[in-house]
This record gives structure tokens, sequence and C-alpha cells, in this order.
């Protein structure tokens, strides 16, 4: 009976396995060109085999932040968010624009103090940027704050608003904010304590591995386009925006074009 249930999980546990590939495989088909390059080029590595990477460590908060930001679970992520200082520097967006860690805030999320500790950081070093963006994960999701200082308010962009969420990302947030006020955060030194934090609506994903995608696409977008505009103008903006299987497919093939340079 015992070898009969095991033999039954086995037989399920393959069939996952080959469901899972196969749906892998139907999703690097759809891919652009460039993608297919990466996806070639990452499959023919050894298995040993190492990547090396060039990465700017002022693009980071702290100096380790640059040495863990290839964690697994977060490396997509970040070489979007390296690439994406990159290209902004450029064009001297990287004034108006701040960026927090994701590895961070991951590794971050169960521990309160460290949390507070390193979002407070961030606010301390990047006060005089317009917008300060951070991909958190929570709930097996991704989704994006996007703090504005002279607002006083933290948007967050959930491209899965039809499951609700408890996020402590707020509370880490607030408690972060106070203390840099409190401790004389220079924009806000005449201004409320209290930060304002708001889940806008925005552009929802159609199926479920996408979350990154649109993290990614709307911190160019932010970087490259909304931010030339009025601070109270974005949440309307965000909230009339669109995210086509175009636009997901150009941030796709941004992506794999500048790991295909940097490789």
């Amino acid at each position: 009976m015992v070898k009969s249930s095991n033999e039954k999980k086995r037989k399920d546990k393959d069939k996952d396995t080959r469901e899972s590939a196969n749906k892998v495989r139907k999703l690097v088909d759809k891919l652009d060109y460039y993608c297919q390059t990466l996806e070639k080029k990452l499959c023919s590595l050894a298995k040993d085999e190492v990547i090396k990477m060039v990465i700017d460590e002022s693009i980071y908060n702290y100096r380790e932040d640059a040495q863990k930001s290839m964690a697994k679970c977060c490396c997509a992520l970040n070489l979007g968010k390296v690439f994406l200082y990159q290209s902004a520097t450029e064009i001297e967006a990287t004034k108006v624009d701040g960026f927090m860690c994701p590895v961070k805030l991951l590794y971050y999320m169960h521990n309160e103090r460290q949390c507070e500790e390193y979002i407070m950081h961030v606010l301390n070093i990047q006060q005089e940027k317009k917008y300060i963006m951070g991909a958190f994960y929570e709930g097996n999701h991704w989704m994006l704050i996007v703090v504005c200082l002279g607002l006083n308010t933290a948007y967050i962009l959930d491209s899965q608003q039809r499951t609700k969420k408890k996020l402590g990302i707020k509370g880490r947030l607030k408690a972060a904010w106070i203390i840099h006020c409190v401790n004389g955060g220079r924009r806000n030194f005449a201004k409320k304590n209290q930060l304002q934090i708001k889940v806008i609506e925005c552009p929802q994903q159609p199926e479920d591995y996408e979350c990154g995608y649109y993290v990614m696409k709307w911190m160019y977008n932010i970087t490259f386009y909304y931010s030339k505009g009025s601070e109270e103008k974005f949440e309307k903006i965000i909230t009339y925006s669109t995210m086509s299987a175009e636009d997901l497919n150009e941030v796709r093939e941004a992506w794999a074009i500048k790991c295909l340079e940097n490789m």
C-alpha cells in the first residue's frame, strides 16, 4: 500500500515536471530574437561555468549590495536595475531618480528593524531625488514602490490586484519615514512626518509569471518619461497607462540585449 502511494506521488511529480518544462518551452518559443539568443547562450554553458559581469558600485546604497545583487531570486530584476541605471546616467536621469536594492528589501522583509534601517538609509542619502523606486517581493509576487519625496507619498504598483494582500512593506516604510524626518530629513523638515501610502490602479498582468517584467517596464517608463512631468500628476499617469504584449516584449528584448553586451 505504501509502495503504491509512493509510486503515485512519483508519477504525479514527473507529470508536473513535464508540464512545467513544456510551459517554459512554449514561453521561450514565443520570445523575440535577442531573448532566444540569450537563452541559447545560457543553455550552452558548462555546468560549473561562471559568467562575470562588471557592476558599478555607485548604483548601490551599500557596498555589499553589489556583492549580493546576483542572488538567484533577484538576479533578473537586479540586472534590470543595473542596465536601467547605466542608460539613465547617459541622459542624467539619475539626478532625478533613486533606487532601492531588491535583495536588501527581500532579505530584510522578515526583520522589521533591519528593513526600516535600510529604507531610512536610502531616504537619507537620496533625499534630493524626485522619486525613489524599489522592487519588492511579497506573497510570491513582485511589486514596485515609488516614493515621491516632495509629496510625502509612497505609491505601490501591483500588477495583480485581483488578489488582496496585507503588505508588510507598508509598516516598514512608515516607520523609516518617521525616523528620517525626525532626524532632519531636509526636504521634509517643515512638513508632517506621516507618510501616505497608496496602492494605485495600474495595468494588470493576464498571466501569473509576468510581474517582474511589469516592474521593469514601470521603472523604465518612470525614469525616461514620467519623471519629466509634475509629481502631482504621477498617480493619474500610472492609472491611465497601458501595458501591451509589445511593451513586455520590448522590455524583455532590452534586458536580453544588455545581458549579451555585458557577458
